[in-house]
């Protein structure tokens, strides 16, 4: 099992190409898992409601995203790891780690909570400047959306792929079937197809 996860601010064409790539794979004749980070499930949909109000502390809202990891790790990661070729993720730990440091978490702690993550085989960062994120988004904003904050995020997942090799930083500002192409290269010689 290959395990890729999809990492970026917002809207910077993660759900796009990780769906282009589960259709690529497909075609290939592997079996995908496709998931999400929150999931939509009680907790996933307690976070997307709250994230909405400033006033929910920091840490609750960290701790949340955690709670909704182990689910995701122990439910659907782990009961699945045989089952499917490829498990393809679009947001994981890093979107924490990203976010959440920049509100203000301790990252230790942050790490500390997110103890039960399993490590993906790859990760792909498509990077696009931050006013792209109001463009995509439109008027769906929620606190983390407001372009200083991206930018801050931008740096911070740049910084971030310097810490490993697992991580292949995309271009996003390119036309979608550019990055898609870029990602499918990536994807085909990594994994020998």
């Amino acid at each position: 099992m290959v395990f890729i996860v999809f990492e970026g601010i917002d809207g910077s064409g993660k759900t796009t190409q990780v769906k282009l790539l589960e259709k690529y794979l497909v075609s290939k004749n592997k079996s995908v898992l496709l998931t999400v980070e929150p999931q939509k499930k009680p907790i996933g949909n307690l976070i997307k409601n709250l994230v909405r109000f400033n006033d929910t502390p920091k840490e609750a809202i960290a701790l949340l995203f955690a709670a909704d990891r182990v689910d995701h790790v122990k439910n659907t990661l782990i009961p699945n790891l045989d089952e499917y070729d490829f498990i393809l993720c679009d947001r994981y730990y890093y979107s924490s780690y990203i976010y959440q440091s920049l509100q203000g978490c301790e990252e230790k702690w942050i790490e500390e909570i997110n103890k039960y993550m399993i490590e993906p085989d790859l990760i792909i960062l498509i990077d696009v400047d931050a006013d792209d994120f109001l463009k995509r988004r439109g008027e769906n904003k929620v606190i983390f959306e407001n372009m200083e904050f991206q930018k801050k995020a931008k740096e911070k997942y740049l910084e971030f792929a310097k810490t490993t090799k697992k991580v292949v930083v995309i271009d996003g500002s390119r036309s979608v079937d550019e990055v898609y192409n870029n990602i499918m290269g990536v994807v085909n010689e990594k994994f020998n197809f």
